[in-house]
């Protein structure tokens, strides 16, 4: 039978085209399939077992190896694990913190939690997983604060991670007397208790009292005190006893493993007759927000930016700004902790007088360098006194002695007590007194405020109503009173010896024992400075500063007086009203004002705070 002819192929052009195909899901089906073999065990090449519960978990090599050095040095080489299809976990490792792990490394995701974080970051340390072992760091380094900080650094030092060691080291030397105060100090290793006892720059609060050593000493060591009290010869030669107080120190002696020991009562005795070196941290100022232009209505052009001053470097570097533009504001260090009270006009208002306001409360996080709402922390009748106090135009100071914020106007003055709650300030009123006699009638404002061996001092000011003796009306009279308030004695101010020159917004701060009174408003913008021994309840006039200042903060630094920007002249003779970026620095010890490195922003009516 004759064969029929083929049919020719049929050549076409495809032929002669190539098509590159990409699919960039195929990577995650591939995992996802994987992951669907694990959770069924199937086909699955290995398994983890934990011995601490004996849970297991099944995977497959090649997914453990391209993802952690642990498991590629396991599996490449000669050891028992890999000729065998089981690898036993030991020690402490958790079951929940591997079930985690291996469900990140086949989905890519991992929930990271408080409860959680420590167990995941064991053992992405153990199996060499750097890429967990950072968002763990990150996770701690974001939720550190004063009640875990001890335990990060413990857990940073002992896995060699420096930047979060660093960070939580400089928590712990900033709020050291807060951190002593919680539980978790109490379960700190010897060597560390030593190790940050040996640091020279903690904070030990406004009187920087070596006192709060010793305290911190025992109780770490009445904790356990049968245990500890064989450390307390190396604890004690860190304290600097020359700068305990006499009243610490006889407590201290008087304890009973203390006058049972000859040795320690020897090393207590030498240690007293060393020179005191206080512990000193870098000092930081702070300025905060402000007024750009000489006209500081509540709605004029504001600042929210904020600048740090290093005394070490001596140099103005930019910090977070605030999250909002504050018509006022005022900043204070409690227990090493920045807190800002902000207060925002409403800008829907018609008149001026007649704008709403209301504030909040802000904490500056020195870890993260970020500001967070605190206004949860301030009572609210607490807050409305503020308020009240900045729309009146009186005067806020804070004591760090005390931990008391006093709110000082023309009607009265309210005492705010800053207390500690689970590492957190609570700001409360503690007490309300009338004000001096006849401020109310005249409306006095612009006056300072500062305190000074346990007295509130008011100084200054202006009466904005005219008194029934003088002829002019509309007119701005500056006063040269002081007053003071003795805190023990009630409801009463006294009047003290009137500075040398009437003076209004002036800038107060104290030093070596003195209250300064610079700068200020009396028909001019004013350069003279002068001191109030409260001794010899007098007045003297000190050098004076080389730019006129007016709406301008001071701040006392290692033994310096600062004075910051505020209003001014073109010229030191006068001429157009200015805004100023200058900072002038007072020496005590030579009597002289000089001019340091300006500040990046000029600003007036801002806030400051030392750190």
């Amino acid at each position: 039978m004759p064969r029929k002819p083929r049919t020719p192929a049929v050549r076409t052009k495809l032929e002669l085209v190539q098509v590159k195909i990409g699919d960039k899901n195929i990577g995650n089906r591939t995992l996802s399939k994987l992951n669907q073999l694990r959770t069924r065990e199937d086909l699955c090449d290995v398994k983890i077992k934990v011995q601490v519960d004996s849970e297991v978990y099944h995977a497959h090599r090649c997914i453990l190896t391209v993802n952690s050095d642990y498991f590629r040095a396991m599996f490449g080489v000669e050891m028992t694990e890999s000729r065998t299809n089981e690898v036993v976990l030991t020690g402490t490792v958790e079951s929940d913190a591997v079930r985690d792990v291996l469900n990140y490394l086949y989905t890519g995701n991992l929930l990271i939690n408080a409860e959680n974080v420590q167990s995941l970051f064991l053992l992405s340390d153990m199996w060499q997983m750097a890429e967990v072992i950072n968002f763990c760091t990150d996770f701690m380094e974001k939720q550190l604060d004063v009640t875990n900080c001890l335990g990060v650094y413990c857990l940073a030092e002992k896995f060699q991670q420096k930047q979060l060691s660093e960070k939580a080291a400089r928590l712990v030397k900033q709020q050291f007397t807060l951190i002593c105060r919680e539980e978790e100090f109490l379960t700190v290793p010897p060597e560390i208790v030593e190790r940050i006892l040996s640091w020279g720059d903690i904070y030990l609060g406004a009187e920087a009292s070596e006192d709060e050593v010793v305290r911190v000493v025992w109780r770490w060591t009445e904790h356990d005190q049968e245990h500890r009290k064989q450390y307390l010869k190396s604890l004690l030669s860190l304290v600097r006893f020359s700068g305990v107080s006499k009243e610490t120190l006889d407590w201290f002696r008087g304890l009973s493993v203390i006058q049972e020991d000859k040795e320690l009562q020897e090393l207590i005795s030498t240690r007293l007759s060393f020179p005191y070196e206080a512990r000193r941290r870098p000092g930081y100022i702070y300025v905060i927000g402000g007024y750009l232009q000489s006209r500081t209505g509540p709605t004029c052009p504001r600042l929210k930016t904020v600048e740090r001053y290093s005394t070490e470097i001596r140099e103005w570097d930019p910090v977070a700004p605030l999250p909002e533009t504050p018509s006022h504001l005022y900043a204070l260090n409690t227990r090493g902790r920045i807190y800002c009270i902000a207060v925002m006009i409403d800008m829907e208002s018609t008149m001026a007088q007649e704008k709403e306001a209301h504030g909040k409360c802000y904490h500056f996080d020195i870890v993260k360098e970020v500001w967070e709402d605190a206004t949860h922390c301030v009572e609210e009748n607490a807050m409305q006194v503020l308020v009240k106090c900045f729309k009146d135009g009186g005067a806020i100071t804070h004591c760090q002695t005390s931990d008391c914020i006093y709110c000082v106007t023309a009607d009265s003055c309210v005492c705010i007590k800053i207390t500690d709650f689970h590492g957190e300030p609570e700001f409360r009123i503690s007490g309300q007194w009338r004000s001096v006699e006849d401020y109310r009638e005249f409306h006095h404002q612009g006056h300072s405020a500062v305190v000074l061996g346990g007295k509130v001092y008011m100084l200054g000011g202006a009466d904005m109503e005219t008194r029934a003796s003088v002829p002019k009306p509309d007119q701005v009279f500056p006063s040269s009173a002081l007053h003071r308030w003795e805190l023990d004695k009630g409801d009463r101010w006294e009047k003290m010896a009137s500075m040398r020159e009437p003076r209004s917004v002036c800038a107060v701060t104290v030093l070596n024992g003195c209250i300064y009174a610079i700068g200020g408003f009396n028909a001019h913008r004013l350069t003279s400075v002068e001191k109030y021994d409260p001794v010899m309840e007098s007045w003297t006039t000190v050098a004076s500063l080389n730019k006129p200042r007016t709406h301008c903060c001071a701040v006392t630094l290692d033994g310096k007086i600062y004075v910051m920007g505020g209003k001014s002249y073109s010229f030191n003779q006068g001429g157009a009203r200015k805004v100023l970026s200058s900072v002038e620095v007072y020496d005590p010890v030579c009597d002289t004002w000089s001019y340091i490195e300006q500040m990046n922003q000029a600003r007036c009516w801002y806030g400051t705070v030392v750190l």
